[in-house]
């Protein structure tokens, strides 16, 4: 399979987690923990979460490997309130939004996001195996639980460029 094989559809109009885009095109993935625990909020998380700065806050950054190839970086973070215990949950080769809703009930049914491209950081041209001065893209966004106008979710995304389409349609 070459790398132009490897992506995730991602499609504008609906919310899929990307562990199961992966699992629906039949793609071999790891998904590995480079860190996960708890911590208090700072300034760019609380405002994104709409909390108290220094409020606790839940956080896990993955390391997401597909057809053997690190494609991508994703980090999470979540009021610690609502997922206490989640620092001592295996994440490793699962996903995140499943565990989510088995754990907790929460389901998530709208996702807001904006895509950049960037220039990589030093970690993330380690993590993906970039040149230094590589553009990677960039997605951070928010997920929302029911009709909540507060977000459950604040996440960053790093990774390779081809690895995500995106696909949306427009209906007049």
């Amino acid at each position: 399979m070459s790398d132009k094989d490897v992506f995730v559809l991602r499609d504008i109009q609906s919310f899929t987690s990307i562990t199961q885009s992966i699992q629906k095109q039949k793609l071999h993935y790891k998904n590995i923990v480079i860190e996960q625990g708890v911590k208090e909020a700072n300034y760019h998380v609380s405002r994104q979460l709409q909390i108290p700065l220094t409020t606790k806050i839940f956080y896990i950054k993955r390391l997401r490997i597909v057809e053997g190839k690190p494609k991508s970086i994703e980090t999470n973070y979540i009021d610690y309130r609502l997922v206490e215990g989640f620092e001592n949950i295996d994440f490793n080769n699962r996903s995140f939004y499943q565990i989510l809703e088995e754990e907790t009930g929460f389901h998530i049914t709208r996702s807001e996001e904006e895509i950049l491209v960037v220039e990589a950081k030093d970690d993330e041209c380690e993590y993906l195996k970039k040149s230094k001065g590589s553009e990677i893209l960039f997605v951070k966004g928010k997920t929302y639980q029911n009709e909540s106008e507060l977000p459950l979710e604040y996440f960053e995304l790093s990774c390779e460029p081809s690895f995500y389409r995106f696909r949306s349609v427009m209906k007049i």
